[in-house]
């Protein structure tokens, strides 16, 4: 099975190696989230970039880089996908305002 977790954004794509990911799902109305570490601190990354985790061409899960952490030995991602910003709370709708 080939593993291929891949960031893009910033009009690039880039093919990131990893040690390890970790994917989180609730049973109702929650936001899948994935944690994955890599050891790559070449590839600028920044919050909002799209982050996809395949295998064997299927993908596995796909969001949105929600917060990065940096170390010596590499970074791990906080990766959560739409449903979590579809559900935000800080939405304003304005409706009959002239």
């Amino acid at each position: 099975m080939q593993l291929i977790l891949t960031a893009i954004g910033d009009g690039r794509t880039a093919q990131l190696p990893f040690g390890s990911a970790v994917i989180r799902t609730k049973r109702m109305a929650g936001a899948g989230v994935m944690e994955v570490f890599t050891p790559d601190t070449t590839v600028p990354l920044r919050c909002g970039m799209q982050l996809t985790l395949s295998a064997d061409g299927n993908d596995i899960f796909s969001g949105y880089i929600f917060t990065l952490e940096s170390s010596r030995f590499g970074r791990t991602l906080t990766a959560a996908d739409g449903i979590r910003y579809l559900l935000c709370r800080d939405t304003k709708v304005y409706a009959n305002i002239t």
